[in-house]
């Protein structure tokens, strides 16, 4: 059994489930924080924004440097995303943890082989793609 590959999946489980657990459980978090489910889901929807505003730049900032450190600071955050969270008392922490998950998903473990690489960054933001042809 191949562990590295294992945690790798399981990273990106668990960052993935973390983007839209709020999701399923609407009602309880909206009741929790004394807000209505409308504002709850707002949650959703900026962790949405923060990630499609941060994610292109981040990529761009992160290409060059090591995927391996990259990753465990990324996971890092993550966790401590998740706990502050969970702790959170009032809806404006929950928010602001809500906004600094992005900063942790953007670098998610399946695109790590792909969009590290500085030939692939090239192809994909540049066109330089297998089928382009040159006029």
């Amino acid at each position: 059994m191949n562990i590295p590959l294992l945690l790798l999946a399981l990273a990106t489980f668990a960052t993935g489930t973390a983007e839209n657990i709020v999701i399923g459980i609407l009602p309880e978090v909206a009741s929790g924080l004394g807000v209505s489910i409308g504002l709850a889901g707002q949650l959703t929807a900026v962790f949405s924004v923060t990630f499609a505003l941060a994610a292109p730049a981040a990529l761009q900032l992160t290409g060059r440097i090591d995927r391996k450190p990259l990753l465990s600071l990324a996971l890092c955050l993550f966790v401590v995303s998740n706990l502050a969270a969970a702790a959170s008392p009032a809806y404006g922490v929950l928010l602001a943890a809500r906004c600094s998950l992005p900063a942790s998903a953007w670098r998610r473990p399946a695109p790590l082989p792909a969009w590290s690489r500085p030939c692939w960054r090239r192809r994909l933001f540049h066109g330089r793609g297998e089928g382009a042809q040159s006029a």
